[in-house]
């Protein structure tokens, strides 16, 4: 079910396995740091609400993966915020692999924390570890 939708990204829920889905598009380029941070934080507003458990971001079009500002956001602000509100898995799809220091959320879970992160190029793929 389509929750949101704005020229920037795209959300749908599923209530039944507890999943969100988020899509940015390509004219999220037009975008400046707040209004990146405005669309990301939807994702958490949906999660509490819904009380979902996973999630799966395409950020193929998510034109801010070198901006270190917005990462470190992402990894110490946002991040920790999603896995307060119980989310358990979530999945990153990307057009490519890439390890950059500022981006590799793997890292910065632990075995300890309740949340796994994993990277992949194909959504189905990832929905697909979201369902184990």
């Amino acid at each position: 079910m389509r929750i949101y939708e704005s020229q920037y990204s795209t959300v749908d829920i599923n209530k039944e396995d507890q999943t969100l889905i988020a899509i940015w598009l390509e004219e999220s380029s037009k975008l400046k740091e707040e209004g990146v941070k405005k669309e990301i934080t939807k994702i958490l507003d949906y999660v509490r609400v819904y009380k979902l458990k996973k999630v799966a971001v395409d950020v193929k079009n998510y034109p801010f993966r070198e901006n270190e500002n917005l990462q470190r956001w992402i990894n110490y602000e946002y991040i920790p915020m999603i896995m307060d509100k119980g989310v358990e898995k979530y999945a990153i799809v990307v057009k490519e692999m890439i390890f950059s220091k500022f981006e590799n959320m793997e890292d910065i879970i632990d075995e300890s924390d309740v949340m796994s992160i994993k990277y992949f190029t194909k959504m189905s793929k990832a929905l697909e570890w979201l369902q184990r």
